[in-house]
């Protein structure tokens, strides 16, 4: 027999799998489903009617396979690649604007007056 305490400890730090993975929709993390959803419903209102559609899933459809493979066995990158685009976004203007970083490595070179 254990220890009750050993027991009570294990049972609550055990922290299960689906509590540590991002939320997924039809197989993707929420924000590239999101953003997927996004683009075929800006596709299907710019085409409009039953050829908006096909069009949207004809688009939408083998980007959501793909995608799918993709985070198939790394749920976190897309978040990963959308955290590094956001910052290097903001990166690109920090010569004219001051953006908020102090790269050593700038996405943009510096303009030589």
């Amino acid at each position: 027999m254990s220890d009750p305490h050993t027991l009570r400890m294990d049972r609550e730090d055990t922290l299960h799998v689906g509590a540590t993975r991002p939320v997924r929709f039809l197989g993707l993390p929420m924000p590239l489903a999101v953003g997927l959803a996004g683009l075929a419903y800006m596709i299907q209102a710019n085409v409009t009617g039953w050829q908006g559609i096909l069009w949207a899933i004809s688009i939408v459809g083998p980007c959501w396979g793909f995608a799918y493979l993709l985070v198939a066995h790394d749920p976190y990158g897309v978040n990963v690649a959308l955290a590094w685009t956001r910052t290097c976004i903001l990166s690109l203007d920090k010569g004219l604007w001051g953006g908020p970083t102090c790269s050593p490595l700038p996405a943009r070179s510096r303009h030589v007056r």
